[in-house]
């Protein structure tokens, strides 16, 4: 595997939060302190959903606590009150997606797909279950049903960078740099009308743009293009300094490019950033 998929598996962390999902949608690699526990399944659907029921309306006001929990990493309290909003309203989609949503964010992949399943069933389109199953089943290597909802991601919400930047993750997985390198910048391009048509929303995206120019590093560092890869991990960790992943990566190619100054001067900041997280980590085991 090129170092560009390592770093890819690293540190993408997900695709980030869309305008079409940003209620709800909180990706991250783990979720501190849900444990992988039991392994639930939905119910069997028993009758047609109502077709007024095909699409997701707002969220619920009694799921905001769901949402509120699954990003305070509550996920076991989360999943237990989503369940009970489910055997109330078991023809909502956004129930169902609560909880797959809730095992999505701390990483159990493979439960959180049927629950997101079962909200695409009775929101047919619902661009946040595409968004939650294109990053799950891409986790979990199942390449062609990720690429099947980030395009109907697409399809949903077509102003949405983190479509194009899915299907260019898995297109730089495939090893198609090309095609990848064209979807990261589509991305970016996306960002770019979001800050003039929404400045806020794309303020709180900062993660988001930071993972493509961080994925074009990737692209650029396999053909060896190490001029291009330097000028996107600079873009990349002054977005969002505390990307390890990249601070390492860049100090790689500061070395590669004989810049050896500078590459001590990544190092170090690398160093930084993992003991303020290891320190992070440790206050809140304590």
């Amino acid at each position: 595997m090129c170092l560009a998929v390592n770093n890819l598996v690293a540190a993408r962390g997900g695709p980030g939060v869309g305008p079409a999902v940003a209620i709800v949608i909180v990706f991250t690699a783990t979720c501190a302190g849900c444990g992988r526990t039991e392994v639930p399944q939905p119910p069997a659907t028993t009758s047609t959903p109502r077709a007024s029921a095909s699409r997701a309306g707002p969220l619920p006001r009694d799921l905001q606590t769901v949402f509120r929990l699954i990003a305070e990493r509550q996920c076991d309290v989360a999943r237990t009150l989503a369940r009970s909003y489910v055997a109330k309203n078991g023809e909502d989609a956004w129930g169902y997606f609560a909880i797959g949503h809730a095992w999505h964010v701390q990483g159990n992949f493979r439960p959180a797909v049927p629950f997101l399943e079962q909200a695409l069933e009775r929101s047919p389109g619902m661009p946040a279950a595409h968004h939650a199953l294109g990053d799950c089943h891409f986790q979990l290597g199942e390449l062609a049903r990720a690429r099947s909802h980030y395009e109907a991601l697409h399809g949903a919400s077509p102003q949405e960078p983190d479509a194009p930047y899915g299907l260019g993750l898995i297109d730089l997985e495939e090893g198609d740099l090309d095609v990848a390198e064209t979807r990261f910048r589509s991305a970016l391009s996306l960002y770019g009308a979001m800050q003039r048509t929404d400045p806020r929303a794309y303020a709180s995206r900062t993660a988001g743009r930071a993972r493509c120019h961080a994925r074009l590093a990737d692209v650029y560092f396999a053909t060896d293009d190490y001029e291009a890869a330097r000028e996107e991990l600079i873009a990349t960790t002054t977005i969002s300094p505390g990307t390890i992943s990249a601070l390492y990566t860049l100090s790689v190619v500061h070395r590669r490019l004989g810049e050896d100054a500078l590459a001590e001067q990544a190092l170090e900041r690398y160093e930084a950033a993992r003991a303020a997280i290891i320190a992070r980590r440790s206050a809140s085991d304590g």
